[in-house]
């Protein structure tokens, strides 16, 4: 059997800029700081942060995984999309035979825009029981609110972050059309957020399957 878990969390932030620490190759190292407690380390075995980067994640004692690798398999700039999808221990040794997350950056208008946490993961109905409890969306959630928490903070100095942490060359089209298209049997929303400013409040998660269109505007 085939799951897809689909969160929406509003942003008050434009979605390049968003976009930028998605997509940018120190975000391994960022996700550490901003999220104290929750990694005991993440460490880059293969690659430099960009497509085709392989991660350690490692976890504290009594996670449960405790810990996996992941590789960067899609960073698309035209959508501000990416995909990570695990390829050793963690949920595959658990039972799953495929394990992916995915981020979608979609603008909704200059100022602000919605981030599109998916978790996708195959896993056979004899091990389903056991392993689709312990599956959710709300690591992606709480990464989607720190995120953007840090964007804001950022933005009320003056400051931004693809103009300090990443390169242009990260980002070459930061305005395009892209399409995606729902393929998974079964689909569980997990997780809540609409936050403009870093703050708990009400979510909006997407059940069901088909075709999603998004085009990003010109600000």
């Amino acid at each position: 059997m085939r799951y897809e878990l689909i969160n929406k969390f509003d942003v008050a932030a434009p979605a390049d800029a968003i976009w930028a620490v998605y997509s940018s190759p120190t975000l391994p190292k960022l996700v550490v700081e901003l999220l104290p407690g929750v990694f005991d380390r993440i460490e880059i075995v293969q690659g430099d942060g960009r497509l085709g980067t392989v991660l350690h994640l490692v976890y504290p004692p009594g996670s449960v995984p405790l810990s996996y690798k992941e590789k960067f398999v899609t960073i698309d700039h035209h959508r501000r999309l990416k995909e990570v999808q695990q390829i050793e221990g963690g949920y595959l040794e658990m039972g799953c035979t495929f394990y992916m997350d995915s981020f979608e950056i979609l603008e909704k208008d200059c100022d602000s825009c919605t981030i599109k946490s998916v978790t996708k993961y195959e896993v056979n109905d004899e091990r389903a029981p056991d392993v689709s409890p312990l599956i959710s969306v709300d690591s992606l959630v709480t990464m989607a609110r720190a995120i953007s928490k840090y964007v804001l903070d950022k933005k009320k100095t003056g400051s931004s972050y693809d103009d300090d942490d990443c390169d242009d060359e990260d980002n070459p089209m930061k305005h395009a059309h892209g399409h995606g298209h729902g393929f998974w049997h079964r689909h569980d929303g997990h997780g809540h957020g609409h936050d403009g400013f870093g703050h708990g409040g009400h979510g909006h998660d997407e059940h069901g399957h088909g075709d999603d269109g998004y085009g990003h505007g010109d600000c």
